[in-house]
This record gives structure tokens, C-alpha cells and sequence, in this order.
């Protein structure tokens, strides 16, 4: 089998994003979801405020630390986005990697 067609394993995607994320959470970060589907990585970033060029810069980080992990990764969606309502209508990717405590 081709390296760019194996299947990303969930468990192994999990530990790299884990890594990946360390020292990357700053105060504005809400959630974090991730999927991947047919060799395509997709996270959302979930801010309390309306997403800026560093935050892009920082998802990009994460993402770039993911792809070196899993060669076969053949696309990426980067979203960062703002939102203040509750979790619970939004639709779940594979998994969620963060989501901070919130009264």
C-alpha cells in the first residue's frame, strides 16, 4: 500500500494533536474539534472573540506539528471562528481535543 493512502488511525491522530497542542491554548480558546476523513485534517478553533491573524498563525502551528506526524495527511481546513453560545447543537468532528471549563 502507497504511504499517502494508509489510514490515519484515531488513537494515533488523538496523541499527535495532544502534542501538538501543548503550549498552544491561550485564554481566548473555547473548544477545539478535530476530524479527518478520506486523508483531509480539520480542526476548529472556537474562540470567545472574533478570530485575528495570530490565531490563523497559531492554528497553522498546530496543524503543520499534525501533518509532520501523518505524511499520508493530503488536506488541511484551518477554522477559527467565534463563538460564545453553548457546545451542545454544534456538530462533533472525530473528537474534541480541548474545551475549557465555563460557568
Amino acid at each position: 500500500m502507497e504511504k499517502n493512502k494508509e489510514k490515519i488511525k484515531l488513537l494515533e491522530l488523538i496523541a499527535s494533536v495532544q502534542d501538538a497542542l501543548l503550549g498552544e491554548i491561550y485564554p481566548s480558546v473555547r473548544r477545539i474539534d478535530v476530524g479527518c476523513k478520506n486523508n483531509c485534517l480539520k480542526i476548529i478553533v472556537y474562540l470567545d472573540r472574533e478570530p485575528n491573524e495570530e490565531d490563523f498563525e497559531n492554528l497553522a502551528v498546530i496543524t503543520t506539528e499534525i501533518c509532520a506526524d501523518f505524511p499520508s495527511i493530503v488536506d488541511v481546513e484551518e477554522i477559527c471562528k467565534k463563538h460564545n453560545g453553548s457546545f451542545s447543537g454544534l456538530t462533533r468532528l472525530d473528537f474534541t481535543a480541548y474545551q475549557r471549563k465555563e460557568e
